[in-house]
């Protein structure tokens, strides 16, 4: 599972520098989809710690994509949650 949340944000950067923006926020959104069904569960974490980095992690990287599209009020919600 945690790997299909990496593979989700590969697909996702790959189609961003290609500027196929709305078919990289459905790689996105999926990433955060399967992040929710891992995230702070220790069958998938070792550290709590770890745990925390990957929240952040993910919720910013969406925040990011949503502020390059200049989708700001999505931007925000992912930010809030950062």
């Amino acid at each position: 599972m945690a790997q299909q949340v990496d593979m989700n944000e590969e697909f996702a950067n790959c189609y961003k520098s290609l500027r196929q923006y709305a078919t990289a926020e459905k790689y996105y959104l999926e990433m955060i989809r399967l992040f929710k069904i891992t995230a702070f569960n220790k069958n998938f974490y070792s550290t709590h710690d770890q745990m925390l980095i990957d929240y952040t992690y993910y919720y910013q990287t969406l925040s990011e994509f949503y502020i390059l599209t200049k989708q700001f009020k999505k931007a925000g919600l992912y930010l809030e949650k950062s």
